[in-house]
């Protein structure tokens, strides 16, 4: 079970519909198994963000298929432990995409800091998925699951700047020390 979930939102509302069984409308090619060696491995005391791969720049290492001409953006998701089946992680690919798409039943994101340049008419939503996840001492996986997150939203810029659009969530089957 997964012990560690952290969620770090630069919005302080807005809920993305979840628990709705809908398929996302831009399938996601599936993705044939990558050398193990072409993945990330974890250190021995867990994933620290320093660690821990971008998605959207080194998606392989996350265990996800390549950039390709109708992916330019690599992926929303990184699971380089291989914690979720390559279907599954194409699934909530698909999802993500719908959502940073604004495709219904997702909707537009607010922006509330002004007009600003923003990459996506959605959310952009992030998910980390891990075997472990470092936990320094005197933290709790909690506080060290919530800083993991804002610590990936900050460095993979997930969000638009200024409009509260941005949420990361990690996922750790086990804290470590």
């Amino acid at each position: 079970s997964l012990v560690s979930l952290a969620l770090a939102a630069e919005h302080g509302g807005g809920v993305v519909e979840a628990g709705r069984n809908t398929p996302p409308t831009t399938p996601i090619p599936p993705f044939g198994d990558e050398e193990p060696d072409m993945l990330a491995s974890a250190p021995a005391g867990g994933w620290t963000p320093a660690s821990y791969p971008n998605p959207a720049t080194d998606p392989v290492a996350c265990g996800r298929p390549p950039p390709s001409p109708s992916r330019l953006h690599g992926s929303w998701v990184c699971d380089p432990d291989r914690v979720l089946t390559g279907p599954g992680a194409d699934a909530l690919e698909g999802v993500l995409r719908d959502v940073a798409s604004a495709r219904s039943p997702y909707g537009p994101a607010p922006c509330g800091g002004g007009p600003a340049p923003r990459p996506t008419p959605g959310y952009q939503v992030a998910v980390a998925v891990m075997e472990k996840l470092h936990v320094a001492g005197g933290s709790t996986p909690a506080d060290a699951a919530a800083a993991f997150a804002a610590a990936l939203m900050d460095g993979w810029g997930v969000g638009a700047a200024g409009c509260n659009d941005g949420t990361v969530l990690v996922l750790s089957r086990q804290t470590g020390r």
